[in-house]
């Protein structure tokens, strides 16, 4: 793996741990919108939701990528995994990259992933991850990038639910490409 960020940006990153599993209902939600999920290319073999994984062991930044992906990188590595999840999709290896990632629309690779994603799912509430004792501390996205990539701009649109009360289960609101 590469190094890690910069010390300096350290409140981005909350926890030592980078394995936090996905939550069952939000793979669920994104498999059936996007898979059948072929490949889950940051997992270990207890955290996988797919059956062809790629592990720490295996690093996925030099594997190939191809079919359905779902990835949920290690975050502290997300500039990395963005710019392969691009690459596969912008060279026809995969047919669809679905990152689950940091809403850091603040940052270098989250705008690199926005210029070349087909969608971008923001997730209104905190995800709370496998195994965590309570939600996460920042908001999450999922960045779909298509082979070939193809986004829209000038079609801009979005949507939004907003949950009814406080405490319910978060909903995506979506930015795609496209007619209106």
């Amino acid at each position: 793996m590469p190094n890690p960020p910069n010390p300096k940006h350290n409140i981005h990153h909350s926890s030592q741990r980078q394995d936090w599993a996905t939550p069952t209902d939000i793979y669920e939600d994104l498999n059936q919108r996007y898979g059948p999920f072929t490949l889950d290319a940051a997992a270990s073999a207890e955290n996988a939701k797919c059956a062809r994984y790629w592990t720490e062991a295996d690093d996925a930044l030099t594997k190939p990528w191809t079919g359905r992906t779902f990835c949920n990188p290690p975050y502290q590595y997300c500039a990395k995994f963005v710019e392969r999840a691009i690459d596969e999709a912008r060279n026809g290896n995969a047919e669809i990259v679905v990152l689950l990632v940091p809403a850091r629309t603040d940052t270098r690779w989250f705008r690199e992933a926005w210029e070349h994603a087909d969608e971008v799912r923001f997730l209104s509430g905190r995800i709370a991850f496998e195994g965590a004792s309570g939600p996460a501390p920042f908001p999450s996205s999922a960045i779909v990038l298509r082979r070939p990539a193809t986004w829209a701009s000038a079609h801009e649109r979005v949507t939004y639910t907003m949950p009814t009360r406080h405490g319910t289960r978060p909903r995506w609101f979506i930015v795609s490409g496209g007619s209106s």
